[in-house]
């Protein structure tokens, strides 16, 4: 959901933003073990996109090809997509990105 407010003027990260917190929603208390588990990874991309330092928009565009393909929110059932392979996608995405200073600054 915090990416969802940081991304009001960025229309790369507000469409992102929607999928992310689609998907979150999408996923019950009583769901699938593989099903939370993708959805807490989820929360923590949207934190990572928040202290992305200027993203470029070929990664920003196939993240949102990538969520959209996810087993759950708005692309479930439209492929046979597993959980690891959208994970491993969004992985080698989120490599291309660089983080801005004091990103990864541990907090007291």
């Amino acid at each position: 959901m915090l990416l969802l407010e940081a991304a009001s003027g960025e229309p790369g990260l507000l469409r992102i933003a929607f999928l992310v917190n689609a998907i979150v929603k999408d996923v019950a208390e009583d769901a699938h073990e593989d099903e939370v588990k993708f959805a807490k990874l989820i929360e923590a991309l949207e934190v990572v996109l928040l202290y992305v330092d200027s993203p470029p928009s070929a990664p920003l565009q196939a993240i949102q090809d990538i969520l959209s393909t996810a087993p759950v929110g708005p692309g479930r059932g439209s492929s046979q997509v597993s959980f690891a392979s959208v994970c491993a996608s969004l992985q080698k995405t989120v490599d291309q990105f660089q983080l801005a200073d004091g990103a990864t600054d541990e907090v007291d």
